[in-house]
């Protein structure tokens, strides 16, 4: 098993070799290589319900990573995105793949209009992943990102190396569980809660050459994440979450409406 500082070596390296042969920022269609997004049902449902009153999720029926998205990327920036508007959203392309949609790639930012989850993938990101052969129509686009979480099940990955829902740990221990798992370095990253300061684990990402062959991630070592222990919540952590939030909110009510009495 390679250790911590090897890992963080072969990092620099990887990053420092594409940012001599790349400059920085450059705007274009073109792009690199792509981001595959695997993110975590309990954190996204976290974020969400905090950005927001009357939030509420869909989540999986087992414990599952799901998809986020296919993002072609240029090296050393984000994007492109909005590549091509003359491929238009077509709900009705996905008719044969849509259960599987609905239980691998889903929407869990609820409510939200049907479709409308898989309409901003494939407009933001979809249209420029068409310009290769084999992501060109939007059921291969979506087949693909289905394909890849099957074969790079991020959940039994993680619990192959002793990584479990439930409890804390650092990045770099979750960035060399996926190594170990799959042969090559994703990115880490983290959803930060403001009320109560803990970050959780919220997205892996594996990177993929325009053969669409697994590669290291030009910034493995980049993340949000802090140099702490980061939270993997389960789905029971989120429901007592929700549950001391609405008694907290209860109790606030109870001393308004006390003030309220003895101040009449």
């Amino acid at each position: 098993m390679m250790g911590a500082t090897n890992i963080g070596a072969l990092c620099v390296l990887v990053i420092v070799s594409l940012s001599s042969a790349e400059a920085a920022g450059i705007p274009s269609k073109d792009w690199d290589y792509i981001i595959f997004t695997q993110h975590w049902p309990a954190t996204v449902c976290l974020q969400w319900k905090a950005e927001g009153t009357g939030h509420s999720c869909a989540l999986p029926k087992a414990s599952m990573w799901t998809v986020h998205g296919v993002w072609p990327t240029k090296n050393n920036t984000k994007g492109p995105m909005f590549c091509n508007k003359s491929l238009p959203f077509d709900e009705e392309a996905l008719a044969p793949i849509a259960s599987d949609l609905q239980n691998y790639w889903i929407n869990i930012d609820m409510p939200t209009p049907p479709y409308s989850f898989w309409r901003h993938e494939w407009e933001k990101h979809g249209t420029c992943a068409a310009a290769l052969p084999a992501l060109h129509k939007e059921i291969d686009y979506f087949s693909q990102g289905l394909d890849w979480l099957k074969k790079f099940n991020m959940y039994t990955a993680l619990q192959n190396q002793g990584i479990h829902e439930g409890n804390a740990y650092m990045v770099k221990n979750i960035r060399e569980a996926v190594r170990v798992q799959f042969g090559k370095l994703p990115t880490v990253h983290c959803y930060k809660d403001s009320n109560t300061g803990k970050s959780y684990l919220f997205e892996i990402r594996l990177c993929f050459d325009k053969s669409l062959k697994n590669i290291n991630c030009p910034k493995a070592c980049s993340t949000n994440c802090p140099n702490v222990p980061i939270e993997y919540p389960t789905l029971s952590d989120l429901n007592k979450r929700v549950e001391v939030k609405r008694k907290w909110l209860l109790d606030l009510l109870r001393i308004v409406r006390w003030i309220q009495w003895i101040t009449y």
